[in-house]
């Protein structure tokens, strides 16, 4: 299984029409029923990463299921995942047997601890609050949020339910973290997928956007 990921930033995406309409008539409904001008930039700048990361791979329309969670309307052996923060935008694709992804992209805050303190202790596990308690190390907060969030985008669920749910998908998953450093911002990316390690995994990223393993 492969899988390509392209990193955008979300000021550098126009609103392209023949982008948006690549994706379907549900999709560009949804779209122009986005009033918020900076949400509505966030979900095109993802479509645009989608359509930069699937390269030459066939794709048809998009559709949602109940929970919200996108996927292509014919069954064609690719899944495909979206995030967005700050100022970028993420997609994630994938394509191989019993193909399933999840990808999520958090902006490193260093400002304030307390916040993040009082997430780690209502939805981390003992380990996980171990482990930030004892450095006060943010990344290891946005580290562990960020496979709790990416867990749950696989799986199709919202993150409330997915932190008490039983249901695993449907084959082994792996979680594999980066740091992403863009216009003098940190922020950590979690890709939970079917592959094992790194080596499988193609960036696509602007000149000004570099991505390392973390």
């Amino acid at each position: 299984m492969a899988v390509s990921i392209c990193v955008l930033d979300l000021l550098s995406v126009s609103t392209e029409k023949n982008c948006i309409e690549s994706f379907g008539e549900a999709e560009e409904k949804r779209l122009e029923a986005i009033k918020n001008p900076t949400r509505r930039q966030e979900s095109v700048a993802g479509l645009t990463a989608l359509k930069k990361a699937l390269g030459n791979r066939a794709f048809c329309s998009i559709v949602r299921d109940q929970n919200g969670r996108p996927r292509f309307e014919k069954d064609m052996g690719i899944d495909f995942n979206i995030s967005h923060s700050g100022s970028l935008a993420v997609a994630a694709v994938c394509d191989g047997d019993d193909t399933c992804i999840g990808v999520d992209i958090e902006l490193v805050k260093t400002e304030k601890l307390q916040p993040l303190l009082r997430v780690a202790e209502r939805y981390f596990e003992d380990t996980e609050k171990e482990k930030f308690y004892k450095t006060h190390d943010v990344l290891n907060f946005y580290k562990a949020w960020t496979a709790k969030e990416a867990k749950a985008k696989l799986l199709g669920v919202g993150l409330a339910k997915s932190l008490g749910e039983k249901k695993e998908p449907p084959r082994a998953f792996f979680t594999s973290h980066y740091l992403v450093l863009h216009s003098g911002e940190r922020y950590v990316l979690c890709l939970c997928s079917a592959v094992d390690g790194r080596e499988d995994i193609d960036f696509i990223t602007e000149h000004d956007t570099s991505v390392s393993p973390l």
